[in-house]
């Protein structure tokens, strides 16, 4: 069998006694702290056995008191979060008393996803490079982009009016504009076809269609229409997109599609009794009834302005109806209409058909 020498460290022997009962001096020869070695044959392994000096035992690790900040440091982080919460709800407010709430819903959801996915510092901490960083994350010539950095820019705008900070991160950010593209909108006989298979459908659908492009009210416009709202040959919209209220002229066909859902919906209230999620599923469900793919509410309203553009609306007459702030919005809707087109076009032949030699003069 193998051989095989295992150590075994033993303990000293405690220090003797004195005649007193006390401790002797600890202090001995070193040669007195070690024994013999004995070595024993035995069948098993041999074993090797030797006292050795006494380890003093070790020294527990002194652990580190975990420092708190300072108590002013916490005092201040308190009082800004205390301050950026009181602040957040009176931006709230704020958006609310101007803007519309489809854009209070935006900036606000905006605010949320920076705070959680952003850099995770305190609020006072942020820089133009955590804003930069947290921006690139989406596409860059984006709306998402461009809305987001709208959202917080009113945000640390209106929390450096307030004192809350003394400082706006977004003050250097710089957000590229967005790429303009052309809005889709139906033709005629689309048109004609969607309120044709909302009719088979049965029920108000077909008229909150028709309602949707006579006037060209946004959805949350529409939804929110009262049967007080309608004045006259006016209708009155309260619920318009940057709380800025405005009339829209009742035609005869706004005429008769007023009186088909007032069979529906009564004579108080609202003047479509549903949600807006379930008139924006009456548009999707029409269009896939008529064989065409992605139509919603909005595309009515740019169907709209496409249409009145083409019959020779004046364009400012148009930002008007729909309530455009902007004249841009509405030359968007210009590049759809090829009525100018056609026109130049047919400028450009009579020029060329009056230059051609007639058959005498050749």
């Amino acid at each position: 069998m193998s051989e095989y020498r295992r150590f075994v460290v033993l303990p000293p022997p405690p220090p003797p006694l004195s005649a007193n009962g006390r401790l002797q001096s600890a202090r001995r020869d070193p040669d007195e702290l070690l024994s013999d070695v004995r070595f024993g044959q035995t069948e098993g392994p041999v074993w090797t056995t030797f006292p050795c000096r006494s380890v003093p035992p070790p020294i527990p690790l002194v652990q580190e008191e975990k420092k708190e900040p300072e108590q002013s440091l916490v005092l201040r982080r308190h009082h800004v979060r205390r301050a950026m919460l009181e602040a957040y709800g009176e931006w709230r407010e704020f958006l609310r008393a101007s803007y519309s709430p489809h854009t209070v819903r935006s900036y606000t959801q905006a605010t949320f996803l920076y705070f959680r996915d952003g850099p995770g510092k305190e609020y006072n901490e942020h820089t133009t490079a955590d804003i930069d960083a947290w921006l690139a994350t989406f596409p860059y010539r984006s709306t998402t982009r461009r809305t987001y950095y709208q959202a917080l820019k009113s945000f640390f705008g209106y929390c450096r009016k307030t004192g809350i900070l003394d400082h706006d991160p977004t003050a250097a950010v710089r957000a590229p504009a967005v790429t303009v593209k052309v809005p889709e909108a139906l033709t005629v006989e689309e048109m004609r076809d969607l309120v044709q298979a909302a009719r088979r459908k049965g029920g108000m659908r077909p008229w909150c269609i028709l309602l949707l492009f006579h006037t060209g009210l946004r959805l949350h416009e529409t939804c929110a229409l009262r049967w007080e709202d309608v004045r006259g040959d006016k209708l009155r919209v309260r619920e318009a997109k940057g709380g800025k209220e405005r009339y829209v002229p009742i035609t005869p066909e706004v005429r008769e599609v007023l009186d088909r859902l007032h069979e529906f919906s009564g004579p108080t209230g609202r003047i479509i009794p549903r949600a807006e999620r379930t008139v924006w599923g009456w548009v999707h469900d029409a269009g896939k009834e008529a064989g065409i793919p992605g139509v919603h509410p909005h595309l009515l309203r740019s169907t709209t302005a496409t249409v009145m553009l083409d019959s020779g609306a004046g364009i400012h007459q148009v930002a008007r109806l729909l309530g455009h702030g902007s004249i841009k919005t509405t030359q968007k809707y210009a590049a759809v209409s090829d009525r100018g087109v056609r026109e130049a076009a047919r400028l450009l032949g009579r020029a060329l058909s009056g230059s051609e030699p007639t058959a005498t003069e050749a």
